[in-house]
C-alpha cells in the first residue's frame, strides 16, 4: 500500500458506504516489504481519519495488535506474539459485537477483549503503517447491526 518511510504514518482505505456498529470483517493479505513496518490491518467503527479501531498483523514484529485511535492518538488495547511471515498470504479477521472484539489470524483466535471506547456505527476498511508494502485481497464485510 505505501513505501513512504515515515514511522508515524497510517494510510487507510475506507469503505464509507458501510456504516455498522457490529460487524465481521475479513481480508487476505501478503506482507511484501518494508524496513520500518510490514503491517496489514482492518479498520472498523471509523468515524473519521482520527477516530477508529484497528486490528493488525505485523510481519516485522511477529504480532497481532488491537488499537483504538481517538483524536488521532493511537492506543494499544491488546497485543499477542504470533508468526506473521513475509511473502506468505494470510487471513486477518475481526468481529465486533457491542464491546466484545475478537481478532483471528489464519482462522486462529488471537485476541478476545472488551472495549467501549468507540461506540455506534462507523465505516470499515483497510489500514497499514509507515513504509509497509502489503497486498490485500478479498475484503469481506458482514454487517451484524447497523
Amino acid at each position: 500500500m505505501s513505501r513512504v518511510a515515515v514511522d508515524n504514518r497510517f494510510p487507510h482505505c475506507v469503505v464509507d458506504t458501510v456504516k455498522a456498529s457490529d460487524v465481521e470483517l475479513g481480508v487476505s493479505f501478503t506482507p511484501i516489504a518494508g524496513k520500518i513496518d510490514q503491517a496489514a490491518g482492518l479498520v472498523f467503527r471509523v468515524k473519521d481519519a482520527d477516530n477508529y479501531y484497528v486490528a493488525r498483523g505485523n510481519a516485522l514484529e511477529n504480532n497481532a495488535d488491537l488499537y483504538h485511535v481517538v483524536g488521532g492518538v493511537r492506543q494499544q488495547i491488546a497485543s499477542v506474539y504470533v508468526r506473521v511471515p513475509t511473502g506468505k498470504t494470510q487471513q486477518l479477521n475481526v468481529r465486533i459485537e457491542g464491546d466484545a472484539i475478537k481478532v483471528s489470524l489464519d482462522r486462529r483466535p488471537v485476541i478476545n477483549v472488551n472495549d467501549r471506547t468507540i461506540q455506534g456505527p462507523g465505516a470499515v476498511g483497510l489500514w497499514t503503517k509507515a513504509d509497509s508494502l502489503t497486498a490485500f485481497y478479498e475484503l469481506t464485510v458482514s454487517v451484524l447491526k447497523e
